[in-house]
């Protein structure tokens, strides 16, 4: 039997008839399993593209949900709207990460939880970024020492020019930031891609 999407981290079981907003939906493919799951799904993305394709998306499969187009950085949501956020692959290209958190507790209930999703700063990018194509390949000058230039060069759409903004975390300075924003029983661990070799 096929499992959903990223069930290795999000319970679905836990979001039925439950408020969930999906940051930064993308195509939708994480709004398709929430709605699938029997949750109130609620999406959001900056890009109008992005919205487009998500309505789409639930549209195609015949599935409910409410889809804006909204920055995450400054949502219009009410306080406590939310049982369920998930924030995949989205907040470390954010500018305001620190904004984008407080706003999620923000809009989140009392006993809410949330799936965060967001680059490490471990092997690959002191080995791959900073190393081999700062170092090696000598793109700390044409980059002007500007390390987020770096990151947002070799991470996401690399072979098309990169992405306009991406920084990398360690685990500590994420729990800080969540922790800071008025969360509890954060947990932090390391997802390891074979592929990035």
């Amino acid at each position: 039997m096929n499992k959903p999407l990223l069930s290795n981290f999000i319970e679905y079981d836990d979001v039925i008839g439950k408020n969930i907003l999906d940051i930064a939906s993308g195509t939708g493919i994480i709004s398709v399993e929430f709605t699938r799951s029997k949750a109130n799904l609620t999406a959001i993305d900056l890009t109008p593209k992005a919205v487009e394709m998500t309505k789409k998306n639930l549209h195609l499969r015949s599935l409910p949900g409410k889809v804006y187009e909204m920055d995450t950085q400054n949502m219009k949501f009410k306080n406590n709207s939310f049982n369920y956020v998930c924030a995949h692959r989205c907040l470390m290209h954010m500018p305001s990460i620190d904004k984008a958190i407080k706003e999620i507790y923000r809009v989140m209930s009392k006993d809410a939880k949330v799936y965060a999703w967001i680059y490490n700063k471990g092997w690959y990018f002191w080995f791959g970024i900073i190393f081999l194509r700062e170092l090696l390949f000598l793109n700390l000058f044409k980059y002007k020492f500007n390390i987020t230039k770096l990151t947002s060069r070799y991470t996401d759409g690399y072979k098309i020019g990169g992405n306009e903004y991406t920084k990398f975390f360690s685990k500590k300075e994420m729990k800080n930031k969540f922790i800071k924003a008025g969360f509890q029983n954060v947990k932090t661990f390391v997802v390891y891609n074979p592929i990035e070799f």
